[in-house]
């Protein structure tokens, strides 16, 4: 009985506080989002590193096969360095070695001595055996026609204003939520924690009555 108290305890702590996404946008909304957009396998992984708050950080070197969107400043490079915080609270993308993807890249920051680069859970990044036919002939053709022009455009990432709005209100919400997460995660652990000594503790002093009874 005391068991199932504890197990359910954990499973109550650390499973409410998932990343939460709010739908998943079009194909055609991910790929102006996206920094780049490409076809790529994950030749290997680094999890040597740790966050500020102790989170396993994973460093995922890819392997770039076929691009549909790419950076002009970055023609050279077909490695990219992708970042995963491990973390049931954040919405990091994490990647298996030697499996092929499609990729939606966003902004990254430099970080370990290496330019970083990002993949949200809640993107349309997707193991490649996963995505459908569809999706790479709409990816294809949104490459050859590239950006057109539209008056209510937005020059840095290529999208209609209310557009960005809309993904960027999402962004900013799952930020939010993983934010809220992290601090909720750590408040549970230490109740959790609390709770487990009190009772150990009630345990003994319980064995110790009995033993004095008889």
């Amino acid at each position: 009985m005391k068991k199932l108290f504890l197990l359910l305890l954990i499973t109550f702590s650390f499973n409410g506080y998932a990343c939460s996404c709010d739908g998943t946008p079009t194909v055609k909304e991910s790929w102006h989002y996206a920094k780049e957009v490409f076809i790529a396998k994950i030749i290997s992984i680094d999890s040597t590193h740790l966050s500020d708050y102790g989170q396993k950080i994973y460093l995922y070197d890819v392997k770039i096969l076929h691009f549909f969107k790419k950076d002009p400043l970055n023609r050279s490079e077909e490695i990219r360095t992708f970042f995963s915080r491990k973390s049931p609270g954040l919405c990091d993308f994490e990647f298996v070695l030697g499996k092929k993807y499609l990729i939606y890249e966003t902004n990254g920051k430099k970080n370990y001595g290496k330019s970083m680069n990002y993949a949200h859970i809640c993107s349309r990044t997707a193991l490649l055996t996963r995505v459908e036919d569809k999706e790479i002939n709409e990816l294809e053709k949104l490459s050859k026609a590239g950006i057109k022009d539209d008056p209510d455009m937005d020059d840095t990432i290529g999208v209609s204003s209310k557009e960005y709005g809309k993904l960027r209100a999402q962004v900013l919400n799952t930020e939010t939520i993983s934010k809220q997460n992290k601090y909720l995660i750590i408040i549970s652990t230490l109740l959790f924690i609390t709770t487990l000594v009190f009772g150990i503790i009630y345990v003994k002093i319980k064995k110790k009555l009995k033993q004095s009874k008889t």
